[in-house]
């Protein structure tokens, strides 16, 4: 055991259900971080039956956003920061990479919630695990869909949809057609 702590600040809600577990490592996870004075916002985190999450690294999950992991889930992270209003729901896994940064009111999504059928019975919208890379910086208002691969060194530009494979060292938009620079240089912190 390395002293790492899980700091829930004040107005943080924890559900943990049956067989959950959270493991933190290698840093402190903190929810629910840098409120404003007076605010009444709550930041949300729920795990249902059989969900893991393993943070190694720590994490500093502000105000007001809210994170829930869907039976047998699994969110395994490495240092990151999610701004506030930010929501991520998991059904199957996220993997987030080291220093990834969430800006405020992302939706980080790795299924649709509810089956859809064909005509022969066949599930036609599995959900699909995320994969963010290290050193990610996700703007302001993006939604990342199941399936999503975001390589290493990126940045989503603000309002961006991502739903399919980013390749490392890319500044990702969308606008019409095109929806991508490669080797753009590097984002610091």
């Amino acid at each position: 055991m390395d002293g790492s702590k899980l700091l829930p600040y004040r107005n943080s809600i924890i559900v943990l259900e049956e067989d959950a577990k959270v493991y933190v490592c290698n840093g402190d996870l903190e929810l629910g971080c840098d409120k404003l004075k007076g605010s009444r916002k709550e930041t949300l985190v729920r795990l249902r039956r059989g969900a893991a999450w393993c943070s190694n690294g720590g994490s500093k999950i502000s105000y007001g956003c809210t994170l829930e992991l869907l039976p047998e889930a699994v969110l395994d992270n490495h240092y990151f920061t999610m701004n506030s209003n930010s929501t991520m729901v998991i059904a199957q896994k996220i993997t987030l990479g080291n220093d990834v940064m969430i800006a405020r009111n992302v939706l980080i999504y790795d299924s649709d919630f509810h089956q859809i059928k064909d005509m022969n019975g066949v599930l036609i919208n599995p959900s699909k695990s995320i994969l963010i890379g290290d050193h990610v910086w996700i703007g302001a208002g993006t939604l990342i869909l199941k399936g999503g691969i975001i390589g290493d060194d990126c940045m989503i530009a603000a309002h961006s949809v991502v739903y399919g494979q980013v390749r490392p060292c890319t500044l990702y938009k969308n606008e019409l057609r095109k929806c991508e620079r490669e080797n753009y240089g590097i984002w610091i912190r």
